[in-house]
Formats: C-alpha cells, sequence, structure tokens
C-alpha cells in the first residue's frame, strides 16, 4: 500500500466521467471522527457554544490526521 496523504479521493470516480470526485479521505475520516464525537451521550448533554462546537471539529481532524498517520506506518512496516 502506498502512503496516504489524506488528499485523495475518498471514493474516486472513473477517469471517464468529469467533475468532482467528492470528499477527501481526511474529510471522509473527519467526518466519520465527528459523527462518532457528535452521537456520543457525553457531546449531547454539553454546552453548545462556539468554542465547544470548535473544538470537536478540531478533535474530529486531529482523529482523522492520527488514522493517517498510524495507516501510513502500517505501510511502512509491510513495505519495509
Amino acid at each position: 500500500m502506498s502512503m496516504i496523504t489524506g488528499n485523495e479521493p475518498a471514493m474516486p470516480r472513473d477517469h471517464r466521467y468529469q467533475g468532482h470526485n467528492g470528499l477527501t479521505i481526511r474529510q471522509q475520516f473527519a467526518a466519520m471522527a465527528m459523527q462518532g464525537l457528535v452521537s456520543s451521550t457525553k457531546w449531547e448533554h454539553s454546552p453548545m457554544g462556539n468554542i465547544y462546537l470548535s473544538s470537536t471539529a478540531k478533535h474530529a481532524v486531529e482523529l482523522a490526521d492520527a488514522l493517517i498517520a498510524e495507516l501510513n506506518k502500517e505501510s511502512e512496516v509491510s513495505n519495509g
């Protein structure tokens, strides 16, 4: 497996079609992480101020970046 930058399309389209490929891998991982964070009962009962929302988004992106980094470590081991 090659290194993942996170900027690759999460769901690439066939090269014959024109248009946008949709979310990047990083965006999809972050969206999935954020979905998990906001679906927790802890989040549900927390204040919904802008600071908390921003913090949740930041954590989702950090989780996505951590997943990409870990996948790249596994790739290095299997290719090494």
